[in-house]
């Protein structure tokens, strides 16, 4: 061997150790009979993000998903920002993506009812365009903040309901 063939011979041989180092017994018995380090690699791609066709299905799901997001009546908005996030960050794994300003018209579509009064207050004092999730968030937990505070409560006194403002 000259010595080229020997680097190339070290490379190949470093990169099979890495990949058979790092799957488990049972990948590595799938792919055992394969020789070449490319081989390997395709099987592991094959197995763990599937075909072409298999990929093109996930990002119709999770386009989909992002097309259908809306806010549960119940759900928390912290909860619905958690959710969101994990599906943003999976369409850009899948390499699909979309920008800033898609993000925060979608959340605010998707908001429920209740939260009308401060998407009309950011939707005037904000350009959709330039704002960014963080602050969208941290302006949708103001008002939760502040619904909490100054929604009354209700006691029971004796048998008695009393109204605590």
């Amino acid at each position: 061997m000259n010595a080229d063939q020997k680097k190339m011979y070290k490379m190949h041989y470093k990169s099979r150790i890495f990949m058979i180092s790092s799957i488990t017994f049972k990948e590595f018995d799938k792919c055992s009979n394969k020789e070449a380090t490319n081989s390997i690699y395709d099987s592991l791609i094959l197995t763990h993000e599937g075909s072409k066709q298999v990929q093109e299905a996930k990002n119709n799901l999770l386009v989909k998903k992002y097309e259908l997001l809306k806010m549960e009546e119940d759900e928390d908005n912290e909860t619905m920002f958690f959710g969101f996030q994990i599906l943003v960050s999976g369409l850009k794994v899948l390499e699909k993506s979309y920008t800033t300003s898609d993000h925060v018209k979608k959340i605010i579509r998707s908001l429920t009812s209740k939260w009308r009064p401060k998407i009309t207050a950011i939707l005037k004092e904000k350009d959709l365009n330039t704002l960014k999730l963080d602050e969208l968030f941290s302006s949708l937990i103001s008002m939760k903040l502040s619904l909490k505070k100054t929604s009354p409560r209700r006691r029971k006194d004796f048998g008695l309901e009393i109204q605590v403002v």
